[in-house]
């Protein structure tokens, strides 16, 4: 797991908490972390004490089996940026650099990223795609990861985890930003999951910082679940579930395909008054990372984790029933549904991963992007501050091939989903 700036760093030191102060660290040992920003890690390290996260989980030769280690370093260690604002350009050169190896300092981690691709089945990059560290680091990043595993990367899960901007930011460069970092992550990925920030505040009715929580709780707990189908401290069924299996469920022809989790947690005992097939339509219906029109995804995954080893060979079909009755009508899409039982577990937990659905926001961010690059006024005071006068011309170019590349994303969704 990758966090690449301040947002992609939250939501990995969520998932983090998360295994280290619930139940579920036995999942722990099924993660390896990367911290990684242009900000000055004393700064970042200051974040992640307010946490609750001990200070041994920062010094990787303090760690032991006890606390897990947190790899956390800097793009370049010469770096003096607070964050490159919205200058994602200059952190994906950073990243560049990093992997050149020129800074001694960054040696270690370099080899230590090295180390875990030769075993690790599945990669991810978590970062805000309207920003600009994450947002030019992580699609370096994953480029990397990929161009050292290219032996393996068929059975290998590659994915970004990416966040939308709240729609008072949107219509601007974090729209366009956002469009960008889809693009380049469109041909890179097996899938990218996706959270709107704006989606979720809609919902809630609550401030930035409420929304922003309950975005990392809902993105972390998706993906501890998901890694979860394959452990062995838990009961599975029908069979548990690989980066190969979730490659294969993603993956789009020669793109990646888009992915919204949905997350709910409900007590135990609801099961005795609910049926369960209701409760994953709530899932779908009330708690999706972004608003999308469910019934058109292509694919379906549930996975359903219980609070105990009962057998309860009613529930697939239960789901089943209600999926179609209630959300596909005539449609018959993909469903695979993935049971884990423990008795660690305390409550009923719901994740719900909808494969290529129609997603509104894509277009709106194409439509901004659009407006965006006709207005070249706009874009020059935008970049004022960001970008120097002198590399202005170079700084449009790029954008309008990022342009492009997230048009001909679009299409191509458009197209394999009337097909399909």
């Amino acid at each position: 797991m990758v966090g690449a700036g301040e947002c992609g760093r939250n939501i990995a030191l969520q998932l983090y908490y998360q295994l280290t102060s619930m139940r579920y660290t036995y999942l722990m040992k099924n993660f390896y972390y990367f911290l990684t920003d242009s900000e000055d890690t004393l700064r970042v390290m200051s974040n992640i004490h307010k946490k609750g996260i001990p200070s041994e989980a920062i010094n990787p030769e303090k760690a032991n089996e006890r606390v897990h280690p947190l790899n956390v370093f800097m793009l370049s260690p010469a770096s003096s940026h607070a964050g490159v604002g919205g200058a994602w350009m200059i952190s994906a050169e950073m990243a560049r650099d990093f992997f050149r190896g020129n800074e001694e300092v960054n040696e270690r981690y370099i080899d230590l990223i090295n180390e875990h691709i030769t075993w690790c089945d599945c990669f991810n990059i978590f970062n805000s795609a309207g920003g600009g560290t994450g947002n030019g680091a992580g699609p370096v990043f994953l480029e990397y990861l990929r161009s050292k595993s290219t032996q393996d990367s068929a059975r290998k899960l590659y994915t970004a985890t990416i966040v939308l901007p709240f729609e008072k930011e949107s219509g601007g460069w974090r729209d366009v930003n956002a469009a960008a970092n889809m693009a380049r992550y469109s041909t890179l990925c097996d899938g990218i999951l996706i959270a709107d920030n704006q989606h979720v505040q809609n919902m809630m009715k609550q401030n930035t910082m409420a929304v922003h929580e309950t975005v990392n709780r809902l993105l972390a707990n998706a993906w501890m679940w998901m890694n979860a189908c394959s452990s062995s401290d838990l009961s599975i069924s029908p069979k548990g579930w690989e980066g190969a299996d979730f490659k294969r469920s993603f993956r789009i022809g020669d793109c990646s395909a888009p992915v919204v989790p949905c997350y709910r947690e409900e007590p135990k005992d609801k099961l005795k008054k609910i049926n369960i097939g209701w409760i994953v339509l709530r899932t779908i219906k009330e708690n999706c990372a972004a608003k999308c029109l469910p019934e058109t995804a292509r694919r379906i995954l549930v996975i359903v984790a219980l609070p105990d080893k009962k057998e309860i060979p009613s529930y697939e079909s239960d789901i089943m029933a209600y999926l179609q009755e209630e959300l596909f009508k005539e449609r018959n899409p993909e469903i695979d549904i993935i049971f884990l039982r423990g008795r660690a577990m305390q409550h009923l937990s719901i994740t719900v991963l909808l494969v290529s659905p129609t997603i509104p926001r894509l277009e709106e961010l194409q439509t901004h992007f659009e407006a965006y690059l006709d207005d070249p006024q706009t874009f020059e005071e935008d970049m004022a501050g960001q970008v120097s006068e002198r590399s202005y011309d170079t700084t449009l170019h790029a954008y309008r091939i990022e342009y492009d590349k997230f048009d001909r994303y679009l299409e191509y969704l458009n197209k394999f989903s009337q097909s399909g």
